[in-house]
């Protein structure tokens, strides 16, 4: 933020304050008088639902209990399974008047398991198995899981003996699915907005005839807390949530139930409060915002020269002079930024015309160190001519000799000047996007004789991908390397190529006499070579092309023998 936005947001904060103060108070107190309201409904809520759960379970304990003390039940599953029809006919009656859901009837003498259900619930009870009630002859009431595979299959159980001459011969189980329990809870009249039960973070079924929280059950469930009491929000809407576990017949958890509350009124209270708030707020930050705008323009504006100057200083530009006339610590200030300026401008023009100074010497000596290299042997050759010509031995041959050696030293000046004025006229690359299998292939063609003799050994290493690169370049780069390695007396080069985090490598590794890096000179510095009659422009050729590429050539001694010079280009992606 800028320094006048921070003017004004210290003025409009300080009046803020006591509002927000103020707002806090206010909203602790809402928030703590609605949950107060809500745990006492979902108090309510819990004792409804138990009441409307034990009459489901007495009506269950009635049914059953009638059943066995009926004489064509006890004759029908005492003769299983010839007499399924039958029975299945007599359950089937209660099932049509929804009294319950499904029953199971296991047999001891003969061994006997009957299964009746209503349509939909095959694949639940079809892999129920009732659990064995105890020696004494009691009753197991309670909630089971009818299948380990589907989680919602929860069902509300009765089990009773089945009794013949006063011996248990049997057991009834009856029961209905707790999603039809929930279903039939009225949810108005405990003030419930809806009922969702959940097992393992996932919700399994809701009665709600709320459509907006019907669609997005699985976010409450998705959301649940750690604690039995719990707040979410649904589409923008605030539910109050309280949850009760199920505790099963064999005493562990199957599932929870969490009833939920809509907070529709705490919202409202909520609403009219910040209406309020936002009233006062706003006429409090139109004052503090003209006081903060009219106390800022007489700050900011030196302060805003000077941030200015300093980002054209670290730009690398010449800053103009601030005007600031105040005598005061903003003044001081100033003149100090306006010294630096003052004094980079001058430290920026010696240092340019000292590097200009010092390119030029180091291109003069170079040049010179060449050409001498070159009059040295037309010295000689010439020193020696005057001697046979005043002995008056001046041969046919001895002036072939001369001639040729006159004229391979020109040869060689040549070959210099033609390499400065490559180096010095080289264009830019152009850029086409060329495959690295062309551009091996090209390499294996122009080296077919030095591979085929084993020479050369190319390995790619399953490397490819594509280079935005001027092909011809990078062939004249791998040629000038390759030819290096080969007049140091190198027996073998190596070409490897492979991938690397979007690169492109290429490493040309020889054992031939290497170059001398003992005495620190780069390699790569126009004109200087390690070779009786090169030019020193070979290396510095392959950098300019490498760095006009994107890349990077470096070269390292081996540990044994040779150079390894490796440069990288990177991938089109």
């Amino acid at each position: 933020m800028r320094l006048p936005g921070k003017i004004i947001s210290a003025f409009a904060l300080v009046s803020l304050l006591p509002l927000i103060l103020m707002s806090v108070l206010l909203y602790l107190f809402v928030n703590s008088s609605t949950e107060e309201h809500y745990m006492r409904q979902s108090e309510s809520a819990l004792a409804a639902f138990r009441f409307h759960f034990d009459d489901h379970l007495m009506r269950l304990e009635r049914d059953a209990n009638q059943l066995t003390g009926d004489s064509e039940f006890l004759v029908n599953a005492l003769d299983l399974p010839k007499r399924e029809a039958e029975l299945t006919a007599l359950l089937e009656t209660y099932l049509a008047r929804d009294e319950f859901q499904f029953a199971v009837i296991q047999m001891n003498e003969p061994p006997a398991l009957f299964k009746v259900f209503q349509d939909g619930l095959g694949s639940y009870v079809g892999m129920y198995q009732p659990t064995p009630l105890s020696a004494d002859g009691g009753s197991n009431a309670g909630v089971v899981r009818l299948s380990e595979q589907h989680g919602s299959s929860l069902a509300v159980t009765v089990s009773v003996p089945v009794y013949f001459r006063d011996q248990i011969a049997g057991e009834l189980t009856v029961g209905i699915m707790l999603s039809t329990l929930i279903e039939h809870f009225p949810l108005a009249a405990a003030n419930l907005s809806g009922i969702l039960v959940t097992a393992n973070g996932q919700g399994l079924y809701a009665a709600t005839p709320d459509s907006l929280l019907r669609a997005n059950i699985a976010q409450i469930a998705a959301v649940r807390s750690a604690e039995s009491i719990w707040q979410a929000s649904v589409q923008n809407r605030n539910y109050f949530i309280q949850e009760s576990e199920i505790v099963g017949i064999n005493g562990q958890i199957v599932a929870s139930i969490e009833y939920i509350f809509d907070q529709s009124d705490r919202d409202e209270n909520r609403a009219r409060l910040l209406r309020v708030f936002v009233a006062l707020a706003a006429a409090s930050v139109v004052l503090a915002v003209l006081l903060g705008y009219f106390f800022q323009r007489a700050l900011s504006k030196p302060i805003a020269e000077m941030a200015l100057s300093a980002k054209r200083i670290a730009g690398g530009e010449a800053p103009n002079r601030i005007h600031y006339y105040s005598d005061d610590e903003i003044g001081d200030l100033v003149a100090g930024i306006n010294r630096l300026s003052d004094d980079l401008r001058d430290t920026e023009i010696r240092l340019r015309r000292s590097e200009q100074v010092a390119a030029w010497q180091m291109f003069a000596r170079q040049t010179a160190h060449e050409i001498r290299n070159f009059l040295m042997p037309l010295a000689t050759t010439a020193a020696q001519l005057e001697r046979w010509s005043q002995s008056g031995d001046v041969s046919q041959e001895r002036a072939a000799e001369i001639s040729h050696s006159i004229q391979t030293e020109i040869q060689r000046m040549k070959h210099l000047l033609g390499a400065f004025s490559e180096f010095a006229r080289m264009p830019a690359p152009e850029l086409k996007l060329t495959s690295l299998t062309a551009i091996i292939a090209e390499i294996r063609s122009d080296f077919s004789e030095e591979i085929a003799l084993g020479r050369i050994h190319l390995e790619s290493n399953g490397a490819s991908g594509t280079l935005n690169c001027d092909a011809s370049q990078i062939r004249q780069v791998l040629l000038n390397l390759i030819k290096n390695s080969f007049e140091g007396n190198a027996s073998v080069v190596e070409l490897r190529i492979h991938n690397s985090d979007q690169k492109m490598l290429f490493e040309i590794c020889d054992d031939g006499c290497g170059i001398d890096q003992s005495r620190g000179i780069d390699p790569f510095t126009p004109l200087y070579t390690t070779k009786e009659r090169g030019s020193g422009l070979g290396l510095a050729i392959c950098r300019r092309i490498v760095v006009d590429h994107g890349g990077d050539i470096t070269c390292a001694a081996n540990p044994t023998r040779g150079m390894t010079f490796t440069f990288y280009l990177p991938i089109e992606a």
